[in-house]
């Protein structure tokens, strides 16, 4: 009885912790090149870009790992070939851009929440950017 106690609690505990990482849910986007940030080199790397479903895309929004505006800056490329539009994080809809460098802004209510992907990873793959 106890151990059935145990198990019970321990389970209870597993999903309370698993409720902590906030899941995104990709509600629509549009893929974009940014003029602003962009030359002829960038923008030629974006030649091959290839558009991926929305699933494949959600998927590798939740596969991000947070992170902060310093860490993108120092290891990660800003290309032109960005993924703007709306998702719902921590409850809430949000802006967010996707940026084919290997990271994402999601623009909450009072913060912007940054994300990257795995620096081990080969994010140029996913997009067919090199």
């Amino acid at each position: 009885m106890k151990l059935n106690f145990l198990l019970l609690s321990f389970f209870i505990l597993f999903i309370s912790f698993k409720d902590l990482n906030q899941s995104i849910v990709l509600l629509d986007y549009k893929y974009e090149i940014c003029k602003e940030c962009s030359n002829s080199k960038n923008i030629a790397q974006c030649k091959n870009w290839t558009r991926k479903p929305k699933k494949e895309i959600q998927e590798l929004m939740n596969t991000m790992k947070a992170s902060n505006d310093m860490e993108v800056h120092d290891l990660y490329n800003t290309l032109p070939c960005v993924i703007r539009g709306k998702c719902i994080f921590k409850n809430d809809t949000s802006n967010f851009e996707l940026n084919a460098g290997g990271y994402m802004w999601i623009f909450g209510k009072d913060t912007t929440f940054t994300f990257v992907y795995p620096r081990n990873g080969n994010f140029g793959v996913f997009f067919n950017i090199k």
